[in-house]
């Protein structure tokens, strides 16, 4: 079973089958128990294995690079001096991490719980060149690239409430789904638009980037509630009629009316935080949807033809591509990715 918990709602994966349940009302972590029951009460059989993910707002993804000096220089790189050299930049790689988070979150590092740390495929090089492995080489400067997965605060709870469901259950990250999909899109910023957006950046088949932004498709439904008046509930609904086309001209019009500032509030929200990471590369030219915020026309639309300003694409503008099956990519992502990782 795949259980892929977004900011608003729940898509479910289970033996060919698929599903998606909005909540009425995001209280994390209170709505996030109550739908883990509700999911697990429908089927009489435990499941023997779970992937969960959960919220931008919860589980966060960070790419860290780190540098490792080795002394015995002339000494070819042994398997054992290799477990020792990754044990100890995961280390540092974790330190920092939980370091730099508590900086800008006010969480304690302490109070930061690390669901997983691992070395990225094509994020070792020797002295400047590129090698699959430490062991067999020589060479003095060592660079990694770490992804590391955390929770800022306790999950104990969710963990407790999942044993009694399952034997076996695993946290994983949208990011750590995308190793597969970058293979087949090299070069490309993705951007996972559910209610908040995920960032991710790869050149030549490596994974750069990984961040979260506050702003998606969220703000687009707390624009309709409040302009008519309607429950969040009806909003979302409304929403998606409107995303579909399902409404007549009239009513796009104004809807579309009212998405314009909401659209560019997104916009720079975005700018800024790929500004963030740019450090003076031009960013690839490709950008890649999906998350079921993307279906809003206004994110394709702005993306397009917005003003980017100083933030520089190898070509003129960027070509934005929605991928296929974009509300339900992430859980088929995190499934492939479970398959070859248990």
């Amino acid at each position: 079973m795949v259980l892929d918990f977004g900011t608003e709602a729940v898509k479910v994966l289970l033996q060919g089958r698929r599903f998606l349940k909005y909540f009425d009302d995001y209280d994390y972590p209170g709505a996030l128990f109550r739908t883990i029951e509700l999911v697990f009460s429908g089927f009489e059989k435990k499941p023997e294995q779970v992937l969960l993910s959960l919220p931008p707002n919860v589980l966060k993804a960070r790419i860290v690079s780190q540098v490792f000096k080795r002394k015995a220089l002339q000494k070819v790189i042994s398997k054992k001096e290799e477990k020792e050299i990754e044990d100890a930049v995961l280390q540092r790689a974790k330190k920092e991490t939980a370091h730099n988070f508590s900086q800008v979150s006010g969480i304690l590092p302490e109070h930061i719980r690390f669901v997983s740390l691992r070395i990225l495929d094509r994020g070792v090089k020797i002295d400047g060149y590129e090698v699959p492995r430490l062991e067999g080489y020589d060479g003095k400067i060592l660079e990694f690239s770490v992804l590391a997965v955390f929770l800022p605060g306790s999950s104990t709870e969710i963990e407790r409430i999942l044993r009694q469901k399952t034997a076996d259950f695993k946290i994983v990250h949208t990011a750590e789904g995308l190793m597969k999909l970058i293979k087949d899109y090299p070069d490309g910023i993705f951007l996972d638009v559910g209610g908040q957006t995920q960032i991710f950046l790869a050149r030549g088949r490596k994974l750069e980037v990984a961040g979260d932004l506050g702003f998606g498709g969220k703000i687009f439904s707390e624009t309709i509630s409040e302009r008519l008046g309607l429950r969040e509930k009806d909003a979302r609904l409304f929403k998606e009629r409107y995303s579909n086309k399902e409404l007549s001209h009239e009513s796009s019009s104004k809807i579309k009316e009212m998405f314009y500032f909401p659209a560019r509030v997104w916009f720079e929200n975005l700018k800024a935080k790929l500004k963030e990471t740019q450090g003076g590369l031009l960013f690839p030219s490709n950008i890649f949807l999906f998350g079921g915020g993307c279906q809003l026309p206004e994110i394709k639309e702005i993306l397009e033809t917005g003003k980017w300003g100083n933030i520089a694409f190898f070509d003129a503008k960027p070509k934005v591509k929605i991928l296929n099956d974009p509300q339900f990519l992430t859980s088929l992502l995190l499934k492939s990715y479970a398959q070859k990782s248990y």
